[in-house]
């Protein structure tokens, strides 16, 4: 997962120096956002029908009984949990109550752990870039031939871009904060940076290199 998000940042922060209109950026930067939002609220929405429809009437291990309903479904046994928040989304109120805490804890991992690549990728391209230019290396098709205009507004809308992510990283924290008061972003986001801070660093280089 972190090597598709980093593929997809360091792309997108490709085109940001690119751009030659600002309307571009403006929907680049909303479907983001928009994409983000729509993941948290649907994850608020599951949240809230499983909390109103957990009344289950005390069975046998093999099947729970909801509500007057005459339909019985057999217990889900562990699966491999998929990377598409989406799909976690959707299957959250079908899980017993373990399952769902671990399913709210892998969601809330996914989601900062993309919102932290996508608040660091656009300050390594803004140093990426300024060194190129700098350098003026004429083979390098991101900075060839670009003016001292265009230099400076590939940094302004890469920095716009960068602004627009931290707050849509707060806004991420608070949301989870609120939909999981169990849970502690800060704590799940230096856990995952704890355990796996050098295979992220490894992988963030090598997409660097390899674009």
């Amino acid at each position: 997962f972190f090597l598709g998000v980093s593929m997809h940042e360091i792309c997108l922060s490709f085109m940001m120096t690119s751009i030659n209109h600002p309307l571009v950026l403006v929907i680049l930067v909303l479907a983001d956002v928009l994409e983000n939002c729509y993941c948290l609220y649907s994850l608020r929405r599951m949240v809230s029908s499983s909390i109103k429809s957990n009344k289950v009437v005390p069975e046998d291990s093999e099947s729970v009984v909801r509500d007057d309903c005459d339909i019985t479904t057999k217990r889900k046994s562990f699966t491999k949990r998929t990377s598409s928040v989406y799909n976690l989304v959707q299957d959250l109120d079908s899980r017993s109550a373990d399952e769902r805490r671990g399913t709210a804890l892998f969601i809330a991992a996914t989601l900062l752990q993309r919102e932290l690549v996508e608040t660091i990728v656009p300050i390594q391209s803004l140093g990426m870039i300024s060194v190129l230019y700098w350098l003026n290396i004429k083979s390098n098709s991101l900075v060839s031939g670009m003016s001292n205009d265009e230099f400076h507004q590939a940094l302004m809308y890469t920095g716009i871009d960068l602004g627009v992510e931290l707050l849509v990283f707060a806004c991420t924290i608070f949301a989870l904060r609120y939909i999981f008061p169990e849970l502690n972003p800060w704590q799940i986001l230096s856990g995952l940076l704890k355990m796996h801070a050098v295979s992220m660093s490894m992988i963030m280089c090598a997409v660097w290199i390899a674009n």
